[in-house]
């Protein structure tokens, strides 16, 4: 049942990496990178650079979404969220 749910998200995620990257080809570079400094901060045990990492990433990744879905509306609520968390880390 875990093992179908996963996979299932899987499929969804490579959908999304797919059509991100056609129209964002420039922004897959950032990702990378963002893919690996997470891995580097997991290996390092390092909380708080992987912390700080994952919310830039998927504020990041909320935003160039929202260009494309609703380029009048602002993320006003993933913007707030992520001033939030950069105060603590």
């Amino acid at each position: 049942m875990l093992a179908d749910s996963l996979r299932g998200l899987g499929d969804r995620a490579e959908r999304f990496l797919r059509l991100a990257r056609l129209g964002h080809a420039q922004a897959s570079h950032r990702w990378d990178a963002d893919h690996e400094t997470l891995v580097e901060a997991f290996h390092a045990r390092d909380h708080d650079l992987a912390v700080s990492t994952i919310a830039q990433h998927l504020a990041r990744t909320a935003f160039t979404a929202m260009a494309d879905i609703a380029p009048r509306q602002d993320a006003v609520a993933t913007r707030s969220a992520l001033n939030l968390l950069s105060r603590d880390c």
